[in-house]
């Protein structure tokens, strides 16, 4: 009788408890009755379908997009115990649109192939939101790396665009198409004969058959990366900021994390300098490798030799907008042998689209500047985080830099007699 007394109790209990939670769900959902365990359950187990960022809006079609119902959703799931991994999606969406929301960026219209016009303010936003968080919390590296140098990645994108306007009138198009026809007529054979990469002899090939709609898929991509970045990268962040190392032990638990990005936040908690910068290379590495590194393979492989000479031209023409960094044909210049000289050109040895040439890059150029600059150079480092992205991606435009590339290709050009 007393065993069945205390059921009854402990029963009552916790009927009062789901009751409470249910009835604090629904006033933060806006005063719907379902707001409890049953609202919770149609956003259980769902796989983020839109991880790679590419369609418009958050990482699945159901999920809400403003954080203040995602976090009432998220709540119900804790105090009901359910498992972390079952409200994964939903955890990474909540974090998501923290960071969407303090970025000024509406998370539920961000549609990459909508153009880089339309996303150029999602863009601008995104670094300066990146460069924000660098400022207002040091060991957070990454973040003010990704931040001081978009604005060179925003102002090559909306150079690209213009490539593609001017490709659009029929008969620019077609006097180019001529063109480039008779300097794959010549130079492709040098080309071979020298032994040139096969992005050089893309660019060559693919000149006379580019179209306005390559160019624009190729900036939607390109665009989509940045995205796939802030949506796989941000809650990371969010998750730190807001509730710290317990923020990031339940995406731990929810299954969000792998061993790379464990090791990354236990090093950026440790607050020792050296492996802070060291958790901030291991996110780094992540972005690359994992977020983007298939997107970028894509882009490369696309519609036969165009994706393959679009990401080179674009290498060649980079130049990244943070202070002291080599751009990538003077780092690591092609050269070849011409009977006896050898002939340095200033093109790049490499395609930021392959793997192992970009970290290389990364590695060699923007890790150890973006270092230096923090700790040798603290008012510089300051200053360049603290201008307005907006004018930064202006000065970054191709008819601003072409006195300073013109200098570089010269400087880089060198012939070797032996």
């Amino acid at each position: 009788m007393s065993m069945r007394k205390s059921l009854t109790r402990r029963d009552f209990a916790r009927t009062v408890l789901v009751a409470s939670a249910g009835i604090g769900g629904a006033v933060v959902l806006g005063g719907r009755a379902s707001a409890g365990t049953g609202e919770l359950d149609r956003y259980l187990d769902l796989e983020a379908v839109n991880a790679n960022a590419e369609a418009a809006g958050g990482l699945h079609p159901s999920l809400p997009s403003d954080s203040a119902t995602l976090r009432s959703l998220v709540d119900t799931a804790r105090a009901s115990g359910v498992a972390p991994h079952r409200y994964q999606t939903l955890l990474k969406q909540y974090w998501l649109a923290v960071g969407t929301e303090s970025a000024g960026i509406d998370l539920a219209s961000w549609t990459p192939f909508d153009g880089v016009h339309a996303n150029l303010g999602n863009l601008t936003n995104t670094f300066q939101f990146y460069e924000r968080l660098q400022l207002e919390h040091q060991e957070l590296q990454w973040a003010g790396m990704g931040g001081m140098v978009g604005p060179a990645f925003a102002g090559g994108l909306l150079d690209l665009d213009y490539g593609r306007v001017v490709l659009e009138v029929q008969a620019i198009s077609e006097a180019m198409a001529l063109v480039w026809r008779e300097i794959d007529r010549i130079g492709s054979p040098v080309a071979t004969s020298m032994g040139a990469p096969e992005d050089v002899a893309a660019l060559l090939q693919v000149g006379h058959d580019i179209r306005p709609e390559d160019v624009m898929w190729f900036q939607g991509k390109v665009i989509a990366m940045s995205k796939h970045i802030f949506s796989d990268l941000i809650p990371m962040h969010m998750a730190w900021v807001h509730d710290g190392v317990d923020g990031i032990a339940e995406l731990d638990r929810a299954g969000l994390l792998d061993e790379n990005a464990r090791i990354a936040w236990d090093n950026i908690a440790s607050g020792t300098p050296e492996s802070v910068f060291d958790g901030n290379v291991r996110l780094l590495r992540r972005e690359q490798n994992q977020s983007v590194g298939d997107q970028w393979d894509e882009a490369k492989a696309y519609r036969g030799s165009v994706g393959r000479s679009l990401t080179y031209l674009t290498t060649f023409a980079a130049s990244p907008s943070m202070p002291g960094v080599v751009p990538p044909r003077e780092s690591n210049p092609l050269s070849f042998a011409v009977g006896n000289a050898v002939v340095q050109t200033p093109l790049p040895d490499f395609n930021w689209a392959d793997r192992d040439g970009r970290w290389t890059y990364i590695n060699g150029q923007l890790l150890p500047v973006y270092n230096n600059l923090m700790n040798n150079q603290p008012e510089l480092w300051r200053a360049t985080l603290a201008a307005p992205v907006s004018v930064r991606i202006t000065e970054q435009r191709m008819i601003a830099r072409l006195p300073d590339m013109l200098r570089s290709m010269l400087a880089t050009l060198a012939i070797t007699v032996n």
